[in-house]
């Protein structure tokens, strides 16, 4: 094959060299401000509003056939009795050891009003 059958890349020239680039455009103030804006709005969160958040459920939900979705509620009610029972015996945990130590400390007066009327096995 002859090199002029060769077709060259349109960023080439007949002689090979590269066409100059464009020269950057300098920022201005009034520029590198909208740039700015710009990627702040991207990295802000998106606010979720209740109805979007609804319908967004809806539409994932709405494509499980019905055994499933009833196993994934079923789940999510199982799980939610797990979290509540965690929180309420986290919540009640001081107030049970509380009656507790009052139970024990009931047993123990009982024990200590009844010990001199208690026989003792291998007394003179």
């Amino acid at each position: 094959m002859i090199p002029e059958d060769i077709p060259l890349p349109p960023a080439q020239n007949a002689t090979g060299d590269t066409s100059p680039a464009k020269p950057k455009r300098q920022r201005t103030r009034r520029n590198r401000g909208a740039s700015e804006r710009r990627h702040q709005t991207v990295r802000q969160k998106r606010r979720v509003s209740l109805k979007s958040l609804q319908n967004r459920l809806q539409a994932k939900l709405g494509e499980l056939d019905r055994d499933t979705l009833k196993k994934i509620l079923i789940g999510c009610g199982v799980a939610a009795a797990v979290v509540a029972a965690v929180i309420l015996a986290a919540k009640f945990l001081p107030l049970g050891v509380a009656l507790l130590a009052l139970l024990g400390l009931g047993v123990l007066l009982r024990l200590l009003e009844r010990l001199p009327y208690m026989p003792r096995p291998f007394a003179p």
